[in-house]
């Protein structure tokens, strides 16, 4: 038979590391915050390139300039979806109503970067 003492001396260790653990996460977290923090204020801040309305002599142009702005800030475009999402924000006209066609849809080509530029 386990002694009341001992068993309380344990419940009380076990949530003092409790504790311990829930501080660590949350400077961890602060930590993490600051971190992303210092990483979005490094990177330049580009202008957005002119709407693209689905004019093919416009496209590889719209597409390296959004490249670009991917390429120099990472940190705010992290996903193939954030990526689309803001290329979408950039359309206009038959372009656009074809890309909120597919967004609408969730259409396979929303999942892959690759897959909707080759598209559009």
């Amino acid at each position: 038979m386990t002694d009341p003492a001992d068993s309380d001396q344990l419940h009380n260790a076990v949530s003092q590391q409790g504790a311990t653990i829930g501080r660590h996460k949350e400077l961890l977290h602060c930590l993490m915050e600051g971190l992303f923090t210092l990483a979005v204020s490094q990177e330049p801040r580009l202008p957005p390139p002119e709407h693209y309305a689905g004019d093919s002599g416009n496209c590889r142009a719209f597409l390296s300039q959004c490249s670009l702005i991917f390429e120099l800030q990472f940190s705010s475009f992290p996903s193939d979806h954030s990526k689309i999402a803001y290329l979408i924000m950039l359309m206009s006209g038959r372009a656009l109503n074809w890309a909120m066609v597919v967004w609408e849809q969730q259409s396979a080509v929303c999942l892959s970067l690759e897959e909707f530029v080759a598209e559009v």
